[in-house]
């Protein structure tokens, strides 16, 4: 049970550094656009 609830934390720290680096990338299209 532990273990599970720690994988699913983990996870959830992943998902929100893949989050903000997808958002970068988004920013990077947009500038590059824009430019």
């Amino acid at each position: 049970m532990t273990n599970e609830n720690a994988d699913f934390s983990t996870r959830r720290q992943l998902n929100r550094r893949l989050y903000k680096s997808l958002k970068g990338v988004k920013f990077c299209v947009l500038a590059v656009k824009l430019k």
